[in-house]
């Protein structure tokens, strides 16, 4: 696919002879998007949910959010490759716009079920177990731990009724990709690279691990 953007991009500028070409191949480009946008695995894996708190750090000389702003957007985005509801965006709110925050993401998300993640996610610190006695909860074990069905699915996170990202976004969609999707499970399928230069509305696909519809209704 990128060797035809490629070649849309080269033919495109030359002449208006090109035209007809330049539709064919935004027509088979626009098609491959497409297939990305509703594709997804019917292979069903086992699932557990991996909870984790992370920093994450937003900077630009250009767009600036209000804390509210920026927190709606970083929830809409993390639900759409996955994550469970209950995710929580915590920031030190300037009064005024900033383009520049610090925040602390907790959330949970899901990992398949291999005996790595199963022990990982089921290993706590002295402190965690403490905590646990003291509150009178008991701590999942591997034995113990809540386990559902999953799929990878493509997502177009741009295009997510729920998101509602603009060209205004490109360096925050491009700061969750390096510091939050590698630490979920979520491959990139097309970036956002070059959305911010351009100014052109992003376009950001991934592949991300999804609880089963049928287990997200029973969560609700």
């Amino acid at each position: 696919m990128s060797l035809l953007r490629s070649l849309l991009a080269t033919i495109c500028p030359r002449t208006a002879r090109s035209a007809l070409a330049c539709v064919a191949l935004g027509a088979l480009l626009g098609a491959g998007d497409a297939r990305a946008d509703t594709a997804q695995s019917s292979h069903t894996v086992e699932a557990v949910w991996q909870t984790q708190t992370m920093d994450f750090l937003y900077h630009s000389d250009s767009q600036y959010f209000t804390c509210a702003e920026l927190k709606k957007k970083l929830g809409a985005v993390l639900l759409a490759v996955g994550a469970h509801r209950d995710l929580t965006v915590a920031a030190p709110c300037p009064r005024e716009l900033s383009g520049h925050f610090r925040a602390t993401i907790t959330l949970a998300s899901p990992v398949e079920a291999t005996r790595d993640n199963v022990r990982a996610v089921t290993t706590f610190t002295s402190t965690e177990q403490l905590l646990a006695r003291i509150s009178h909860e008991t701590l999942p074990t591997v034995l113990t731990i809540e386990r559902f069905p999953a799929q990878w699915r493509a997502v177009s996170v741009t295009r997510d009724a729920t998101v509602r990202m603009g060209s205004a976004d490109c360096e925050l969609l491009q700061a969750l990709s390096k510091q939050v999707f590698p630490r979920l499970s979520v491959r990139i399928i097309r970036d956002v690279s070059g959305c911010v230069t351009a100014r052109i509305p992003p376009r950001l696909i991934v592949q991300a691990l999804m609880p089963s519809q049928a287990n997200l209704d029973a969560d609700l």
